[in-house]
């Protein structure tokens, strides 16, 4: 799974989206054309095919076939998601390059938002599920994610939600070892420590130019994404929501968010149905957009994908994903409620009153080996 498309993602007689292109980006079929066939379809396919809209930032042919060629038709997302952290670290923790750096952000972020588009639910799981050695690079993955998943949910458009999403990868930049150190610093930040922090949007900003990014949103998401509408962020301390850009909002919350569910300050992981009460509580005291934040319990529901919980049948399972309403999520049983490890998990329908979710369970409490392509429904590439 990547850029390229799958059979499920083409329909007989179905009008095309968007242009049809081959992996040079050569328009194959305009916009509106209908495919006759599946046998064509089988063809396309196995040729290798894209919509032009996940070209829209229009990287280099030959960029996009490096990158692209470590992404196949048939990984599963987690995998995905894996190469996609692997691959920010060896571009923005070597020497950076001083062409084609733009190119290869966008890409990694064309390859997110596909990812999330086709499995949103097995991508927010990958937040808490997947774990990698430097917190700061997956940091800003975790974040174009929710990027990805609230931007497709506020309709907002294929290439500004492409450029938000490059802001998310990019918006640490400026400190991503200090901020390895920093995530296993037993003590409190210190006032020199807070310096550094407080001055990273910035100086991002000026390494993004340095390497020759253009585009106003990537460059504006990340010089706001630590601002608050009560004037109370940083670096500016800029005031009011009609002076700060959607997308270093929506950035901002979805930093908190994932900072305070992973392994982070202090060595503490915070209750995520606490932070999301928290995210509301800082929403209605306008430290931060409040219609964004409600959106944003709405997309990921009281029990978000990859949370642990507990039901009335005394049952701990997994949430595989949300449901109907935020707090009715599809679960897998894992353990018993005699303390059973169960050797296939069992689907729970939680709008039933007998597995009605009870409470969240700390993830450490939980020791239980999962295969997290096989839980989502998906073959380990």
């Amino acid at each position: 799974m990547s850029v390229l498309l799958r059979k499920s993602d083409l329909t007989v007689g179905r009008p095309l989206p968007n242009d049809l292109v081959d992996s040079n980006g050569r328009v194959l079929l305009a916009r509106g054309s209908v495919i006759d066939s599946q046998t064509k379809i089988d063809d396309l396919i196995q040729r290798g095919v894209s919509f032009s809209e996940y070209l829209t930032l229009s990287p280099g042919a030959a960029t996009r076939k490096k990158l692209a060629s470590k992404f196949h038709a048939d990984m599963n997302p987690f995998d995905v998601l894996s190469v996609v952290i692997d691959e920010l670290q060896s571009i923005c923790c070597a020497d950076i390059p001083s062409t084609g750096f733009d190119e290869q952000i966008q890409i990694l972020a064309t390859v997110i938002a596909d990812t999330c588009d086709k499995s949103p639910d097995a991508a927010l799981a990958s937040l808490v599920l997947a774990q990698k050695a430097s917190y700061a690079i997956k940091h800003e993955v975790d974040v174009a994610i929710l990027v990805a998943v609230i931007g497709q949910k506020l309709s907002i458009s294929q290439k500004e939600r492409l450029s938000m999403m490059c802001a998310a990868l990019t918006m640490n930049i400026s400190m991503l070892e200090y901020q390895d150190w920093l995530q296993i610093q037993a003590s409190r930040l210190t006032e020199d420590q807070l310096f550094v922090i407080h001055k990273h949007p910035l100086e991002a900003v000026t390494m993004l130019a340095q390497v020759k990014v253009k585009d106003p949103v990537w460059l504006q998401t990340v010089a706001t994404h630590h601002e608050n509408p009560d004037g109370s962020g940083y670096p500016r301390g800029t005031a009011g929501s009609d002076n700060l850009p959607i997308g270093g909002q929506i950035i901002r919350i979805a930093d908190m968010y994932t900072a305070r569910i992973s392994a982070r300050a202090f060595n503490v992981q915070e209750n995520e149905k606490a932070t999301l009460a928290d995210i509301i509580m800082m929403g209605r005291k306008q430290a931060l957009t409040q219609e964004l934040t409600e959106q944003f319990i709405k997309t990921l529901g009281f029990y978000p994908p990859g949370s642990f919980v507990k039901m009335v049948s005394g049952e701990m399972g997994i949430v595989v994903r949300r449901g109907k309403t935020m707090n009715q999520p599809i679960v897998y049983t894992l353990i018993t409620a005699s303390g059973g490890v169960l050797g296939s998990p069992v689907k729970r329908d939680t709008s039933m009153e007998r597995f009605a979710v009870t409470s969240l369970v700390p993830r450490g409490e939980v020791d239980v080996k999962l295969d997290a392509p096989s839980l989502w429904g998906f073959l380990r590439s």
